[in-house]
This record gives structure tokens, sequence and C-alpha cells, in this order.
């Protein structure tokens, strides 16, 4: 099934490429949710052949290609020297499970690879909206995966059997899990965990909220509907605490730049309201989200009382996952060891410790330096500065900040859009200048 699905989804592409219009949303979609196909009895990720595919696609028709914008060469060049690090402090001190470590960066490479491709098959193309473009991504993933969730409802046996040949094994382990009750006690989607699914959905929500994408204000409901409604069925943690900060986060942004008074009343109104309205209802609303979300997701709700709960499960000293890491990077501190385990230890569910572990302070400052200067030159674009702000909380339980597929498109959109207002050199010192053409 998943050979099917690259097969039609590089057959839409050509078209759309050889017919001259731009492929941005498509490709970037396919990104997302692509799955794992299973060739010459290996499973391997399809992105990898998409890859190869498109390569010979633009070798074939010679587009011609551009020098990278500097944003968005100072974000490949991020990508480049994080892996360069994990790479020499493997090398240095670990050595051990190459696969783990080959995977790591060929999947850092893959991806690499694949942005590199849909900008040269887009640039050239004249008025090209990247925010529009980023709006129909967004659009067909939620649409893709709001009907494959009405098939997961409709049939477990079904859409069970669809899944086997979709993702990974260890993914597919994982739904196991998710159905032993006969039921699914989390949904996914089409996309590998229903963690996943969760973080995509607050991207969504947040992204179709504050920009000017220029899809039909009913549409945009709709989309923000469906991201809320798959959010909800993945009961992840991420997704709760991520809309929650977004909604704060995005009255603030509206209330400071409302010219009139009138909308800044509206704004502080309305979230005292809604939060007056939870407080006094909170146990019907429990009840409501129990009665038709079931357990798992109302237990989340519960965490909304006590939101340092959100952090138990990659915190908290006694049952933490992340809790023996702790101990051992007071060992490996400043340049880590690489991506692979030295002694069974979990190096998961968090952008810090995973970059910590992997390539120790040295690595940690790189991308620090990056995201401070994104940051910098974002100052004016407060929706841009709301979007990097929700990858760097969610990346307390996800590692989201470098080159994850479920938030390397916020970056990605970002570094695109500023192409035409600032310049970005990532070397040592901060420097601002009018950007040059290419």
């Amino acid at each position: 099934m998943g050979l099917l699905f690259l097969t039609i989804f590089l057959l839409i592409s050509t078209i759309i490429y050889c017919g001259g219009r731009t492929t941005f949303a498509i490709m970037m979609s396919y990104l997302i949710i692509s799955p794992d196909i299973q060739i010459f009895g290996m499973q391997i990720d399809s992105i990898y052949l998409a890859v190869l595919y498109f390569l010979i696609l633009i070798l074939r028709t010679k587009p011609k290609i551009k020098k990278p914008p500097v944003v968005f060469n100072a974000y490949l060049k991020l990508i480049i020297l994080v892996y360069l690090v994990y790479s020499v402090s493997w090398l240095v001190f670990s050595r051990l499970d190459f696969v783990t470590y080959l995977s790591c960066v060929t999947g850092a490479i893959k991806i690499l690879l694949f942005l590199l491709e849909v900008w040269i098959m887009n640039e050239s193309l004249e008025n090209l909206d990247y925010t529009c473009e980023t709006a129909k991504m967004i659009g067909i993933v939620l649409i893709i995966n709001f009907v494959f969730i009405l098939f997961q409802k409709s049939s477990l046996d079904l859409s069970m059997t669809f899944l086997d040949t979709y993702l990974s094994n260890e993914e597919y382990e994982y739904m196991v899990y998710s159905t032993k009750y006969g039921y699914y006690n989390r949904f996914n989607g089409l996309f590998a965990y229903p963690m996943h699914m969760g973080l995509f959905g607050t991207y969504a929500i947040a992204f179709l909220t504050m920009y000017d994408h220029k899809l039909k204000s009913l549409f945009k409901w709709i989309l923000i509907f469906i991201a809320g409604y798959i959010g909800i069925l993945s009961a992840s943690k991420s997704f709760i605490f991520g809309v929650v900060i977004f909604y704060c986060l995005n009255m603030v942004r509206l209330f400071i730049q409302s010219k009139s008074t009138a909308p800044k009343k509206y704004s502080v109104i309305g979230v005292f309201l809604i939060a007056m309205l939870f407080i006094i209802f909170y146990n019907q609303i429990y009840n409501l989200v129990l009665n038709v979300f079931g357990s798992n997701f109302a237990r989340y709700i519960l965490m909304l009382s006590t939101p340092m709960e959100i952090l138990s499960t990659r915190f908290d000293a006694d049952t933490g996952a992340i809790n023996d890491l702790m101990y051992f990077l007071e060992n490996h501190f400043f340049f880590g060891v690489g991506p692979s385990s030295i002694m069974g230890e979990y190096v998961m569910d968090n952008a810090f410790y995973m970059i910590l572990h992997n390539g120790g302070m040295l690595a940690v400052s790189i991308v620090a330096y990056f995201y401070t200067k994104l940051v910098f030159l974002c100052k004016n674009k407060s929706n841009h500065l709301i979007m990097i702000f929700l990858v760097f909380v969610t990346g307390l339980g996800f590692q989201t900040w470098i080159v994850e597929t479920i938030s390397v498109w916020i970056i990605f959109y970002i570094v695109l859009d500023l192409k035409e207002s600032s310049s970005f050199s990532f070397d040592l010192k901060f420097k601002r200048s009018n950007l040059k053409e290419m």
C-alpha cells in the first residue's frame, strides 16, 4: 500500500511540475505523512526513493537553479554543522550501534535533500505565495487524515491491515499496543505516531489562525475544526497544552497589535470569560470529554489543573524515561556521544536532551545561535515568533528543533518567507544587510 501511495504521489507531482505549476503543497504534505515501503525484503522510508526520483527529474528538465536565499542557506548550514558534530562525537566517544547512527545521519540528509528539491522545483515560478501554498499543504494533510480516521473508526481490522503495509514495524507495533482493548485508544491517522498527529494539529491551528493564506473563511474554519478533532483523537498532552499556549499568545498578539481599544478589550474579555467558564464548568467539561473521547484524553484534561504533570513522563525523578539520561550526561556534557546509546539510556522525546546527548553543548550552542538570529530577524513578525515558540515548547516533549518532518515545514516556511526581507549570515557576528539579488 505504501508503494501505491508513493507511485500516486510521484505521478501527480510530475504532472503538476511538467505543467509549470507549483508542487510545493503536495511535496511538503507527502514529506509529513510519507509511508514506509518494502523493497527486496527491506523496509525503507519512501522519502529516499522520492529524493532519488526528483533528482532524476531535475537533471532531466534542467531548471534554472539559483543560489539558495541566505536565510534558507543558513538553515541548511545548521543541519550540516549539527550532524557533523554528531558524527565526530560518535566516532570519538562511542562507535557503537552503527545502524542507529547511520539511520540518524541519513535521515537528516534525506530531509535536507528533499527540501532543496522542493525549493529548486518551485523557486523559479512567478508570484509564488509560500503562505498560501503552506496553507494548502496543511489542508491536504488534514483532509487525508480526517478521511482515514473515519475509516479507522468504522473498521479496526481493515484499518490495522492497511497500517501494517504503510507504517514501519516499530510504528505498527505501537498501534497494535494502542488497540489492545479492541478499539483505538489513541488515533494516529497516517502519521507515524499519535503524538505526531497531535503536534501537527497544534501547528495547523496556529498557522491557519494567524496567517493571511487567502483561503476562504468557511474552508479555513473547517480545517481548524478538523485539526482540533484529530488533535483530540491523538490523546496527546502536547496538543492540549500547545493549543492552550497558542491561544494565550495569540490573544496577547492581537491585544498589542490592535490599533483601536475595542479589539483589545474584546481580547481580554474573551480570554477572561473562557477561563472563567472553564473553571466554573470544569467537572461538566471533564465528564463531557470522558463520554465523547474516552478516558485517555480526559486524563489530559485533568492535567490542565496541574500543568506541571505534562513533564512527568520526561522529567520526573522517579518515573521519567529521561531520568537515567540526566545522570549519564554528567560525563559527556560538552561533546556528547553521538546518536546511539552506550549504556541503554533513552535518548528520545526531548529536543534539548537529544541534542545534548548526540553533540553536547557544542551542538546545543549551534542550534541556539541559529534560533537566536532567527528570532532577531522575526522581531517584527509576531506570527513567526509564535510559531517558533511553539516549536520550541513542543520540543520539551519531542525532537522538533532541527530536522524532524513533523515540524521542519514551519522553519522551512519561515526561512523562505524571510528571503525577501532580510539577510542572514551564519557567522560569528550578528549582522544585518540588504538582501542582494541572487
